[in-house]
């Protein structure tokens, strides 16, 4: 029985606005979720509130 593809989603600006809305949507449709960010205390947050299945990163990716 073959086993289910891994859906990963990175996004930048993951904690706040739009970012922060589709990290909260891509959880709840099974995916992990990577957040990049230049906020850690902002990071963690989302971290926490989607749970397992989401890491974060901080740094200046611009």
């Amino acid at each position: 029985m073959p086993s289910e593809p891994l859906r990963l989603a990175v996004l930048t600006g993951g904690s706040t606005g739009l970012g922060l809305a589709l990290c909260e949507a891509l959880a709840e449709c099974g995916y992990r979720v990577l957040e990049l960010s230049r906020s850690a205390p902002h990071a963690y947050s989302v971290q926490l509130d989607l749970g397992f299945g989401t890491r974060y990163e901080v740094g200046d990716y611009a």
